[in-house]
């Protein structure tokens, strides 16, 4: 972020975070494709917290 906001000449800027990588899941895995997404979410989930 800090390089956007020393490149861009503009002094107004609005940043949206997102968090597309969860900590918590509702559900357990069922199969084998869900465990894969849920491990794939732990491993690029922001580790900054």
């Amino acid at each position: 972020m800090m390089e956007v906001m020393r490149a861009s000449p503009l002094k107004n800027k609005m940043f949206y975070i997102v968090d597309v990588f969860p900590r918590q899941q509702e559900e357990i895995p069922a199969n084998m494709i869900e465990v894969w997404h849920r491990a794939r979410d732990i491993i690029f989930m922001d580790k900054t917290r």
